[in-house]
């Protein structure tokens, strides 16, 4: 309508009010919109009445009610006042009433509050700038600011933007901030208070994206323990200083100054030398995990005992998504036992021979001195399997779950218990002599047998071990970990038939010697999966990727694949764990990547009994699902699929074929979908990449048109 004079004051002047054919009054009702530089919005009702619970209006009253009875956000000093002819009033409608025709409204004085500057400096956990989009929203009025991005200061360097808010005394403004590097920062909402006129400046923290596990270990109590209702039973028992904790299996990026606001400063960056991966629990038994990895993804740990302590190993999977809150994990460590005594052929001792035990897929091993003596500290308690072995001697097995511990072989064993919760057992085992065949190796991998029975026409049925060798192998390595941490290359085989391999006999002096082989190939080993890393670096990442060797169906096996090569190999499915990739605008919906084979197929020749690798480590890898067939993936927070033939591993990178799929709004089903090519996208050091180098770089401009059905 205008704008206020030097005083203050703004008069209208006549505003319209509609009639009927009848000269009955039908309208109008208005509101007074006050918009000043610097001032708060205000929205003033004109002619707003003032009704008390259960007060009926009739026409005739109108005219003696006041016209301003309050305001929008504001007060008023004065209620305003009418006057004019006495035409009957138009009936209200809730609590407003139509201007009559022929009246003047005095609205009285208006009170406008003055808006705040707000300053905000977007900054890192690390101190440094992070660009950002923000806004605001006020929860008294219910208006919502405009989003801008924040401006560079180049002296000093700073991201910084400044806004104009409604003040408030009694609440706080809420602010959405929004980084643009949505991979590696967290969006966040913040309060923040901002008095009525005031200029305030705000230091915003961004917080990391990353997954936060925070572990508490305690000491497992012996006997029984009263919980409270609804108490985690893991929240009791003494908190375990100096634990290992180990995350295995990732090339995550770790943020080891970030902690749970309950760690004490040495729990949360006590890694130990050499390995970024593992911590160290704090005097109260916390320690923090903070890092970037893939989306969604599920992560295991080794939660080990402390230097020379009692407790066994325990594995807990954690399944996360990254952000800014942490998650809390209590845990609990049983006290182990101790395994001891001698390995022995008749009286003799055996020097050299390996001991292991084995549960819930847990495995340790130690090996005897000259005088055939082991010790293995730390034991669950409970059942589980020994094993005692020497090349090429007939090992022996003990299953602790089976009537007498169904041994094969000899056991001599006594327990004693040092003290009420420390127990030592004592197992002496037995090997054998078998002069029949060549137990030192099948199909070129090292070989220990645990079990033997002999079996018409020169065969024999077996158990025990085989060693994965791979030190020349410039593809894979096996990256299983005993259950101290150390490194194990042995995988377990059951009652397997095998004969003499007389193809590949030799002779020592004048005695013929026949190696040992499967009586059928493939020769299925008694694990579906092996953790293996691809592409080995001499960086502070070991491999490239991680992944495993696995075939659920029949499971892991040895073969001699077809052609001239006649080494052994050790064949299965192999897949690049989703924990190889760190860029939070990349997750895999299937989980894990597949490799095809070269020869075609879904299974590799991973591992050669002469430790190098089957196929050229210069030579790219396709990469499928399971079933060879595209696999699907979250890009920028699109549904993406590969295309299988062109969809490629490399030493350095992962490229994919990609198509993304979308919605459109507004559109039916199935004519909405929208399917496009995007080209190749390119991840190198867990990171999405600007551009694919190995492939063609895109951009991709969307332009709809809006069509009508005929």
């Amino acid at each position: 309508m205008g704008s206020t004079g030097t005083d203050g004051r703004i008069h209208s002047g006549f505003v319209p009010v509609q009639m009927n054919s009848s000269n009955e009054q039908i309208g109008n009702f208005y509101v007074l919109d006050l918009q000043k530089q610097g001032f708060r919005r205000k929205i003033h009702v004109v002619n707003r009445l003032q009704l008390s619970s259960g007060t009926q209006l009739n026409a005739g009253q109108l005219g003696s009610l006041p016209n301003v009875t309050g305001l929008l956000g504001g007060t008023t000093s004065s209620s305003g006042s009418s006057s004019g002819s006495t035409n009957s009033a138009p009936p209200p409608v809730g609590d407003v009433a139509m201007l009559r025709k022929g009246y003047q409204y005095n609205q009285g004085e208006l009170w406008m509050d003055p808006t705040s500057t707000l300053t905000l400096t977007f900054i890192d956990p690390a101190g440094l700038p992070v660009k950002c989009n923000s806004y605001y929203w006020d929860q008294v009025l219910g208006v919502e600011g405009v989003m801008q991005e924040s401006q560079t200061i180049l002296s000093p360097r700073a991201e910084r933007r400044v806004m104009q808010v409604p003040g408030s005394p009694l609440t706080q403004l809420r602010v959405v901030v929004i980084p643009n590097n949505s991979d590696l920062y967290q969006r966040d909402t913040i309060m923040v208070s901002v008095p009525v006129g005031a200029s305030v400046n705000h230091t915003v923290t961004v917080p990391y994206r990353l997954h936060r596990i925070h572990f508490v270990v305690r000491e497992k109590p012996n006997g029984t323990v009263a919980i409270q209702p609804g108490q985690d039973p893991a929240t009791v028992g003494t908190r375990i200083a100096n634990a290992r904790v180990l995350l295995v299996g990732t090339n995550a990026q770790m943020f080891p100054t970030e902690k749970h606001p309950d760690t004490s400063p040495g729990g949360a960056s006590a890694s130990v030398p050499g390995n970024v991966y593992e911590r160290i629990t704090d005097s109260q038994g916390r320690v923090d995990f903070a890092f970037k990895a893939s989306a969604g993804e599920t992560f295991e740990f080794r939660i080990m005992t402390p230097q020379g302590g009692p407790y066994a190993t325990h594995v807990e999977s954690v399944s996360s998504q990254p952000g800014k809150r942490w998650q809390v994990k209590n845990v609990q460590l049983e006290r182990g036992r101790t395994v001891r005594g001698r390995v022995l052929i008749d009286s003799a001792a055996v020097a050299g021979a390996k001991v292991r035990w084995e549960r819930g897929g847990l495995i340790a091993e130690a090996t005897t001195n000259a005088l055939g003596e082991y010790q293995l500290t730390n034991v669950p308690q409970g059942h589980c399997k020994f094993y005692a072995t020497k090349s090429p001697y007939i090992g022996m097995e003990l299953d602790e779950s089976q009537p007498s511990g169904s041994a094969y072989g000899t056991v001599a064993s006594s327990v004693t218990l040092t003290d009420a919760m420390n127990m030592v057992v004592t197992r002496d085992f037995q090997l054998r002599v078998y002069a029949g065949m060549d137990f030192s190796s099948i199909l070129g991998f090292p070989l220990e047998v645990t079990a033997f029975q002999e079996q018409p026409a020169d065969r024999a049925q077996i158990s025990g071990w085989i060693t994965v060798p791979d030190s020349a192998n410039g593809i894979f390595r096996i990256t299983q970990l005993s259950a101290d941490g150390t490194d194990l290359r042995c995988v377990r085989f059951l009652n397997t038939s095998v004969e003499k391999d007389v193809a590949n006999s030799y002779t020592i002096g004048n005695e013929t010697v026949s190696p040992t082989k499967p009586v059928n190939l493939p020769m299925s080993l008694g694990v579906n999966e092996v953790s293996i890393g691809l592409y080995p670096t001499s960086g502070q990442q070991p491999f490239a990727y991680h992944g495993s060797l696995r075939d659920t169906q029949t499971g892991i096996a040895l073969d001699r694949p077809a052609g001239s090569d006649t080494r052994g190999a050790v064949m299965g499915g192999v897949r690049v764990a989703s924990a190889s990739f760190t860029d939070n605008n990349f997750a895999l919906s299937d989980a894990t990547i597949s490799l095809v084979a070269p020869q075609g197929g879904m299974r590799l020749a991973a591992f050669a009994s002469d430790a190098r690798s089957w196929y050229p480590a210069g030579e790219p890898l396709n990469v499928a699902n399971a079933e060879g067939q595209p696999f699907n993936y979250v890009l920028h927070g699109f549904q993406a699929n590969s295309v299988t033939s062109n969809s490629y591993l490399y030493r350095d990178s992962l490229v994919l074929d990609t198509r993304i799929h979308t919605a459109l709004e507004h559109i039916a089903a199935p004519d909405n979908d929208l399917n496009l090519a995007i080209g190749r996208i390119r991840i190198a050091g867990g990171q999405l990449q600007p551009s694919a180098a190995r492939g063609t770089s895109r951009c991709l401009w969307v332009n709809s048109v809006c069509r009508a059905r005929s």
